[in-house]
């Protein structure tokens, strides 16, 4: 008979071998369980670098730059000599006209 076929008649395990997968078990969700408290505590300290590095960009282009986004903020960081001038009329909304 198969082993991986279903059976109606329960597996019966060494004691053994059922305390080392038990044991294995509790090690594997305790690793796993670590593992997520690292993940989330990565993810809020990039959260908190991301907003340290937003306030230091409005910090840097002034307060109009509160009205743009981080994406625009991002693209002004790699500007050369951008002005106050220029930071002030991106964050002016622009009207498109239509043709």
């Amino acid at each position: 008979m198969n082993p991986t076929s279903k059976s109606p008649l329960p597996v019966v395990l060494d004691p053994v071998v059922a305390a080392i997968i038990a044991q294995l078990k509790q090690e594997t969700e305790q690793a796993l369980a670590a593992k997520d408290r690292i993940i989330a505590l990565s993810a809020l300290k990039i959260q908190k670098l991301e907003e340290a590095l937003r306030l230091e960009r409005v910090k840097k282009y002034g307060k109009q730059s509160e009205k743009l986004s981080d994406l625009q903020l991002q693209l002004l960081d790699l500007e050369p000599g951008v002005s106050s001038d220029e930071v002030q009329g991106e964050a002016v909304p622009r009207v498109v006209e239509s043709c």
